[in-house]
């Protein structure tokens, strides 16, 4: 889950839609 909230931060509303995805 970190993981998932780092991708958040660092894409921002991409990260958003990748933690859909995955």
């Amino acid at each position: 889950m970190k993981k998932r909230i780092a991708i958040l931060g660092s894409t921002g509303s991409i990260g958003t839609q990748a933690l859909e995805v995955v």
